[in-house]
């Protein structure tokens, strides 16, 4: 079971998205670190603050994800683009880092839909559809 989750992805000049999740025995908390200045106007009312995550039960779909399966990095060469850092921390298991510039695991979609379920504010499927755009 999922315990700890960090994830951040941006580039140069798009600024970048960082958010923290902590699961407990009956309740998780998710906090945003940093954000696109896109997504949200009023960034005040969110910095520094845990706030609830509303649907426990998606988090259940995290083993579905298989980010277990994942490699330890995604790279493609190129001067510019999306750079992404995923560290989480299960049940009884050490931390683990995943790093990615460009490129992404075959199932990043369910996992960008993952997290816009769990901080519906973020809008990390736009930067889906950036990607799938170019």
């Amino acid at each position: 079971m999922l315990k700890f989750m960090r994830f951040k992805i941006g580039g140069f000049f798009g600024g970048s998205d960082e958010v923290r999740l902590w699961i407990y025995k009956h309740s998780a908390k998710y906090e945003i670190l940093s954000m696109n200045f896109n997504h949200i106007g009023d960034f005040d009312q969110y910095e520094g603050k845990r706030l609830p995550v509303k649907d426990m039960a998606w988090l259940a779909k995290w083993d579905a994800l298989a980010v277990n399966s994942w490699s330890d990095e995604y790279a493609q060469t190129a001067c510019d683009g999306t750079q992404w850092e995923l560290a989480y921390r299960e049940d009884g298991k050490k931390t683990r880092r995943i790093y990615g510039s460009n490129a992404y695991p075959p199932n990043w979609k369910q996992f960008i839909e993952w997290l816009d379920a769990l901080m519906p504010e973020m809008k990390f499927h736009e930067e889906l559809e950036e990607e799938e755009d170019d």
